[in-house]
């Protein structure tokens, strides 16, 4: 057996244990629906507008930022999450594997002949690899812990939302830096008049819209699907367009 399947069999073995040690022991945000075991997109959304929708029916407004990480992957440094992984009381067996798992590897820019020198990698998780995913999940799991509104994840991706949302209390948590620029704010609201508050991230205001896209799905500031069905009926017809186009029938 090759070097690479001895890692790769190893990778699956440790992924599987802290898995399963965050779910038995109920480490991981309850509100994280990436990367784990019997929750998924659908769940977060389906969660996300019930909740919406009971403060609609009960007259509140509810003030929503879906934010943006910046390079998320890649900004997981590896000692701090090394000290979060004992702090969560995975044993020490596994933070030495993940240690030796991540150190020592090297990166290099090539560009067709050309190659730059490599440098060490002191941060992120290696992309396509089995545990990178687990690792991450932990490394964020507190973030919401600074948040007073109700934070959902689905791994990378960020919601807060509440009467008064504050997404500025999550910025900067472990290294990890949310980009304003690609982050949205929306009121959900019944009323004529809405509230209107605004929300900085790096002294950046966070653009205000009356519709969002959130895991794929439009949503308005009504709780409609109004441009939801717009969008899937015209993506229906196109793909029906093209069928007819390319399928020969023959009677």
């Amino acid at each position: 057996m090759s070097l690479t399947c001895v890692v790769r069999l190893l990778e699956h073995m440790v992924n599987s244990h802290m898995n399963n040690y965050a779910e038995e022991h109920k480490i991981l945000f309850r509100d994280q629906h990436g990367f784990r075991r019997n929750r998924s997109c659908e769940r977060q959304l389906l969660e996300l507008v019930c909740d919406i929708a009971k403060r609609l029916d009960e007259g509140r407004e509810t003030d929503a930022c879906v934010l943006d990480f910046s390079k998320a992957f890649d900004k997981v440094n590896h000692s701090k999450l090394l000290l979060k992984l004992a702090n969560y009381g995975v044993s020490p067996q596994i933070v030495s594997w993940i240690d030796s798992f991540l150190s020592q590897r090297l990166h290099k820019v090539v560009i067709e002949d050309a190659e730059s020198m490599a440098s060490h990698v002191s941060a992120g998780v290696p992309q396509g690899s089995v545990i990178g995913p687990a690792l991450f999940l932990f490394y964020i799991n507190d973030l919401p812990d600074s948040a007073k509104s109700r934070v959902g994840l689905l791994a990378d991706n960020t919601i807060i939302y509440s009467n008064a949302s504050s997404p500025a209390c999550l910025q900067h948590k472990w290294d990890m830096k949310f980009h304003p620029k690609t982050c949205d704010d929306i009121v959900f609201t019944r009323n004529r008049n809405q509230t209107t508050n605004e929300y900085k991230l790096h002294d950046t205001c966070i653009p205000k819209y009356s519709c969002i896209k959130y895991l794929g799905i439009h949503v308005n500031s009504k709780l409609s699907w109004n441009k939801q069905g717009h969008k899937t009926s015209a993506k229906a017809n196109s793909t029906l367009g093209f069928v007819h186009q390319n399928v020969i029938t023959t009677s």
